[in-house]
């Protein structure tokens, strides 16, 4: 090969390891934007004079996914691998809509911010990620940030805490089994298909207990339905959005990554809801905040320098 032929295929590959972290760069930034809309928007939805019904909403959403997929192809000998990612799914969509009942947008979005620690953990013991002491530093510091930026806030209610909680462990275990799927198995699907997959399955597994717990109620006093209708619909759409972004920011990065990068965009719609409710932020928190971010640059400074020398390495194959 001549220094030209050389120097041709250096900037091949410097412009696609560029273009890969652009395109991953406006995942998170669409991913962030989306997810800012959406909260806000539920916590209005879910206010105790309006609809109260955090199952109903979710079954909404996810009803919403499966007709919007509805012309998907799809392989039903998948649908009982997806049938654990639903549940958790379902169950993870539950609580953190429950959550907004009871907490504001500001402290839900702070207990967030541990969800690294938790998928950092689900992930050691699902074998996906792999335990180093530099590791579990960048991640430590991303904890102590948390704690500090938490520390003493008076609005926690420990029923809306403790869903919240929950929320985040269903959900680290759902990512962890979706990155299993999309990246270790035979599986081959993108982020559509993968909605397309595990919306029905999720419809179902909400059905039952919507049916049970919340249709009664909602039958008989019918808060205020023509004035929500239109703030459900906006919503569903904009978790049919979210859902596709969130699979596919997982799908060129890994479970962690999206957690960890989650931090980013807690910290705008907490910094946006406390604007709104005029909180005023103490400097215990903001110092909190700026500590998490740090960890997050240092965890996402290695994590893309690694998965750039993972493009950079890994051959082409021959014909």
């Amino acid at each position: 090969m001549s220094a030209t032929e050389a120097n041709l295929s250096g900037i091949k590959g410097m412009a696609s390891i560029c273009g890969n972290r652009v395109y991953v760069y406006c995942v998170l930034l669409i991913w962030l934007t989306l997810s800012v809309s959406l909260v806000m928007l539920n916590k209005y939805i879910l206010s105790a004079s309006r609809f109260p019904y955090p199952i109903t909403l979710a079954f909404s959403h996810m009803l919403a996914a499966t007709i919007a997929t509805a012309g998907v192809p799809k392989s039903y000998a998948l649908w009982g691998k997806f049938a654990l990612v639903a549940g958790f799914f379902a169950c993870s969509l539950t609580c953190a809509l429950a959550a907004l009942i009871y907490l504001p947008v500001s402290t839900v979005q702070m207990l967030k911010l541990a969800g690294p620690v938790t998928s950092f953990a689900t992930g050691l013991l699902l074998g996906i990620e792999h335990f180093s002491w530099l590791y579990a530093l960048k991640i430590s510091v991303i904890s102590i940030g948390v704690g500090v930026a938490t520390y003493g806030d008076a609005s926690f209610h420990w029923q809306g805490v403790t869903l919240q909680m929950l929320s985040i462990l269903f959900d680290a275990i759902r990512c962890s089994r979706l990155q299993q799927l999309l990246h270790y198995s035979t599986v081959k699907l993108s982020p559509v298909g993968t909605l397309a997959h595990i919306a029905p399955c999720t419809v179902l597994v909400l059905s039952a207990p919507m049916a049970v717990l919340e249709f009664p109620s909602i039958k008989s006093n019918m808060l205020q339905p023509t004035s929500c209708g239109v703030a459900i619909a906006v919503s569903s759409v904009l978790a049919i959005l979210l859902n596709l972004v969130i699979f596919e920011f997982i799908s060129v990065t890994s479970a962690l990554t999206a957690n960890v990068s989650a931090i980013l965009k807690d910290f705008v719609i907490i910094w946006l809801a406390a604007s709104a409710s005029h909180v005023q932020l103490t400097y215990m928190q903001l110092g909190g905040y700026a500590l998490a971010l740090a960890g997050l640059a240092w965890y996402q400074h290695e994590k893309m320098s690694s998965s750039s020398a993972g493009h950079q390495q890994k051959p082409t194959g021959s014909s």
